[in-house]
């Protein structure tokens, strides 16, 4: 996973090879990004005998935390060639203050 800063975005970049779309789930929950899902065996591993095994399978998990304010109305997440970047738009907030 990368996570990177631009002006107006923090963009996430998660390598998922061989994960299907429908098994992925993107949420945003008190300034926190949540990523989960499930890379799932084919048929033809779960038959197979390996001597070696360096793929991982099974159920994942990744939060974020942020400490900048991000606008979740404008959060957005495309998955193309086992790639998920996830665009989150950051608020830029002035606060008043009144002086007494």
């Amino acid at each position: 996973m990368d996570v990177s800063e631009e002006k107006e975005y923090i963009i996430i970049r998660v390598n998922l090879p061989g994960v299907k779309k429908k098994y992925i789930k993107v949420y945003f929950d008190n300034r926190s990004l949540i990523i989960e899902g499930i890379k799932k065996k084919t048929k033809e591993e779960e038959g197979s005998v390996f001597y070696r095994v360096e793929r991982e399978f099974g159920k994942f998990y990744r939060e974020i935390s942020f400490n900048v304010p991000i606008d979740s109305d404008k959060i957005s997440a495309e998955f193309s060639d086992g790639v998920l970047v996830i665009k989150l738009r950051k608020i830029k907030r002035k606060i008043k203050v009144d002086i007494v």
